[in-house]
Order: structure tokens, then sequence, then C-alpha cells
């Protein structure tokens, strides 16, 4: 609708000129367009969905997961492309035609070095379905979200329903983990292969508010949010014990364990979900 106002009233905006008529369209208010964004899932939603997976559609979810590519890059994943050596995957995305440069984390790594090495590509059952009916892939990814009971469209203002929960939603959930948990842009873009920071920001990145509250105040000066006392990185106490656990006395690692369990237990909600992202 917008787009049609646009062009007739740019249209007729040149005949106004002229002095022979108004232009119709001048005036009219374009409609408000409302986008339902993907949203992304949470760690135990995608632990949840990895399970209602069949044994095709799991390692292609498990790839989507690690890299956030698109549907169609995962399914049709190639050896060439896989440097386990170096561990990382370069691909060139079906999309766009950037050249994206992810790091092969260690669940991707794996699933891939336990598969045998059959044609060029890695999954190869994937790779055929998705070549023959795209929508299989989505119609298996639908049965293994209702197994997992979660929902996976939303109603927008005008009534209808927008999916907001789907194989892009690995996307949106890749870039948001990253990006909350202090992931630069620049690598960020060099991993999803996105051209502009506006495309990032306006449509992937979508944190839950209080993790992305809990973020801020975590990160901006206590003058500014209003916070005093104890300040916990919660992954950085518990890599901290671990390098100095051989050298305690038994009753002097117990102490220190005990003390983190407590500090634990006076985290919010929010704060422990801030802490897992980090992780």
């Amino acid at each position: 609708y917008n787009h049609k106002l646009i062009l007739l009233r740019s249209v007729f905006a040149s005949a106004e000129n002229t002095g022979v008529f108004r232009n119709p369209f001048a005036g009219i208010p374009p409609k408000r367009k409302v986008n339902v964004h993907r949203e992304p899932f949470s760690k135990e939603e995608l632990e949840s969905v990895i399970e209602h997976c069949d044994k095709l559609l799991q390692p292609v979810f498990i790839a989507g997961m690690c890299t956030a590519m698109r549907r169609g890059d995962c399914c049709l994943l190639k050896w060439d492309s896989i440097d386990l050596e170096n561990g990382f995957i370069t691909v060139e995305t079906s999309k766009t035609g950037e050249v994206a440069e992810i790091p092969l984390f260690p669940r991707l790594r794996q699933e891939i070095e336990g598969r045998p090495r059959q044609g060029k590509y890695v999954f190869p059952d994937a790779a055929e379905m998705y070549l023959r009916n795209p929508c299989g892939i989505s119609e298996r990814l639908k049965a293994a979200l209702t197994g997992a009971e979660i929902k996976m469209n939303k109603a927008g203002m005008n009534g209808r329903l927008s999916n907001i929960k789907g194989f892009h939603s690995l996307r949106t959930t890749w870039i948001t983990m990253a990006l909350t948990a202090g992931v630069p842009m620049e690598l960020v873009r060099r991993v999803t292969g996105h051209s502009t920071v506006n495309i990032v920001l306006k449509h992937y990145f979508r944190p839950g508010r209080e993790a992305f509250r809990t973020a801020l105040e975590t990160a901006m000066p206590h003058m500014l949010t209003g916070k005093t006392g104890e300040q916990l990185d919660l992954p950085e106490e518990v890599m901290g014990l671990g390098k100095v656990a051989r050298s305690l006395k038994p009753e002097e690692l117990v102490d220190k364990v005990e003390a983190l369990a407590a500090t634990v237990a006076r985290m919010t909600k929010a704060q422990k979900a801030a802490a897992v992202i980090a992780a």
C-alpha cells in the first residue's frame, strides 16, 4: 500500500507542477508499518528443540545454532568450506554473496568430525531434501518446535499471525547472544556476512529486557546505574576457582565453593541469565 501510494504521489506531483490540477494523493497518510520480528531462542529452548529433532534435522539445526548461517547455507554446507585444522568455516552466503568466516565451535565440530565424508556435502541427506523441497526442512523443524511446546506465531497489530520462531531465529539468537556478551560488532558482521550495522541492530539484535538491562547495568558506571555493593563476574569467579583449586587445602576449597554458592544464591534471575550469556 505504502509503496503504491508513494509511486502515485510522485507521478501526480509532476503533473501538479503544471498547475492543471491538484495532486489527488497529496496529504493521504501512509499506513503504519508494524514489523513482528523473529525472537531468539533461550538456552533451554535450544536444548529442547535438539531433543525433538529427527536424525536428518538435528545436525543442521546444530549448525545453524553454532554459526548463525541461514537454512540453505547450513543444508548445503560443503566439506571444502571447513578447515578442521584451524577451526574455521568459510562460506559465501547464498543471499548476499558476502564471505562469512565462522569459528568452529566445539559442539558443531563434534557433530562434523563424527560424520563420514561422502560426497561434497557435510549433511548429504539434508542437502538432497533442500534441493528437492526447501520447505521439507521447515516442516521438520515445525514438528520439533511443536514437540518442544514452543510458540511459533504471534499476532501483530493488524491481527495477522507472523512467524517468530523458526530456523531464521537461530540467526537472531546467535547475534543477540554475541552482542549482549560484548562481542564487537565488526566480528559479528564478519560471522554473519551483513554489510551494514543497521541491518544487524534493526532486524537481529533482540535481547530480553531483563538480560539487556542487567548487561547495561553491569557495563555502565555506578554513578549512572546507582548500583553499589557486590559486582560478580560469575564466569571469571568460576574459572579463577578452577585455577587455584589444586593449591588449596580441602577445607579451604569447601569454604570458597560455599561462599561462591551463597553469592550466586543472592543473584537475581536476570543476573544469572546475563552470567550464562557471558559464559
